[in-house]
Parts: structure tokens; C-alpha cells; sequence
């Protein structure tokens, strides 16, 4: 792995970054074995107060 810039920069979003996440992703996953339930990539608050709100609309429909 090449060396990483410690700056934390804000930018805009992009599309690319789930993509680009999935081998690191994959190395944690290997490094917690058995550990790791679920990794996943999540794009910052909005999207995962969106997951959270999907995951509350599934659950509420199951109890339909």
C-alpha cells in the first residue's frame, strides 16, 4: 500500500469512491476473519441516515 497524504481535504462527491473503496474493504474483511459480520462503503452522513431510513421502512413493512 502507498504511502498515504494524513491531510483531511472536503470535496464533492464521487461516483468512483464506492469502486475505489472495495479493495480496502476487502483487506479489512481479511484482517477481521471470521469477525467481520458486514463491511460496507457508506458516502458520508446522507447516505447513511438514507440506509437507516430504507432499513426502518423494510422493517416496518414486515410488520404489515
Amino acid at each position: 500500500m502507498g504511502e498515504r497524504d494524513p491531510v483531511v481535504r472536503i470535496v464533492d462527491y464521487d461516483p468512483a469512491w464506492p469502486e475505489e473503496a472495495a479493495p480496502e474493504l476487502a483487506r479489512v474483511g481479511a484482517a477481521l476473519g471470521a469477525l467481520a459480520v458486514r463491511l460496507a462503503y457508506m458516502a458520508g452522513k446522507d447516505a447513511f441516515v438514507k440506509e437507516l431510513e430504507r432499513r426502518a421502512l423494510e422493517a416496518h413493512a414486515k410488520e404489515l
